[in-house]
């Protein structure tokens, strides 16, 4: 869905961070702001969460995500639209892990670039010289450098309950700065983690045997039963193009017409529910 093309409106932002852990494998935690394109190439402008909404069914683009893509990652985890956090929290450096009385964990985490970072990309950022656009990877490796705060990390200490809607709270009542992600080095890019480094995600419902009760009966993170065929894609699909210059006509298209890419994955003659 991140794929970009001649005519993409802008990035779709997303971080894994890997905390390396003495004598056992690696814990990662993820964040993006959705799994559609934003209408912004500044990759820093965005704020990521572990947590997403889910598809607007009345839209086309979002119905038909929600019956492909939603549908195929319900067969890896029943509540398909947030991570879990809470392996952070019960985990030490070297290894030992807290009892699970002592983990205090939060809400939801939010991760938001600095002010300074965010923001419209003027022209000057955006071309260069000669009038072609220029890489958002190197605008992003050109703006941060060694030393710098890329994100400041935000922990939601409570979900928003029932009755509360008079209190004009918003988001940021109920967010505390917990850290900060800070560049040791300029930053690099690397082919070989591209292809190899691998960051497994786990599922948000290990989150919650951490939460207060009034938190799980909230459940806020839709589930969809795989037991259940209607939830689940499955393992039939109509032949995608080997040609990678088909395949990438193929995809604009999609994104052009749909606004999505997984169209060519719907039922012959499906229609929007009305």
């Amino acid at each position: 869905m991140a794929n970009l093309f001649e005519d993409s409106t802008g990035l779709t932002p997303s971080v894994a961070i890997k905390f390396l852990i003495d004598d056992q494998e690696s814990y990662n935690l993820f964040a993006m702001e959705g799994f559609m394109p934003t209408e912004s190439w500044n990759f820093l402008d965005a704020q990521l969460t572990n947590r997403l909404k889910p598809f607007d069914t009345s839209t086309e683009a979002g119905y038909i995500m929600d019956q492909t893509f939603r549908k195929k990652i319900t067969e890896a985890s029943m509540r398909p639209f947030g991570v879990a956090i809470s392996h952070i929290g019960q985990m030490r450096n070297d290894g030992s892990t807290l009892d699970n009385a002592d983990v205090k964990v939060p809400y939801q985490l939010y991760f938001r670039a600095p002010e300074e970072f965010r923001g419209e990309l003027t022209d000057e950022q955006k071309f260069d010289a000669d009038g072609n656009q220029i890489h958002w990877v190197d605008h992003v490796k050109d703006t941060l450098t060694e030393g710098d705060v890329i994100y400041e990390v935000y922990a939601q200490y409570e979900p928003f309950f029932p009755g509360t809607e008079d209190d004009e709270l918003v988001l940021d009542d109920k967010l505390v700065m917990i850290a900060e992600i800070k560049l040791q080095t300029d930053l690099v890019t690397s082919e070989w983690a591209d292809e190899k480094l691998f960051f497994q995600h786990k599922q948000i419902a290990k989150d919650r045997k951490f939460w207060p009760r009034s938190w799980r009966r909230l459940n806020e993170d839709p589930r969809f039963d795989k037991r259940d065929p209607d939830n689940v894609f499955g393992n039939e699909t109509p032949a995608w193009p080997q040609d990678t210059e088909e395949a990438k006509e193929l995809f604009a298209d999609q994104m052009e017409t749909w606004g999505c890419p997984f169209e060519w994955l719907m039922p012959e003659g499906w229609k929007m529910p009305e």
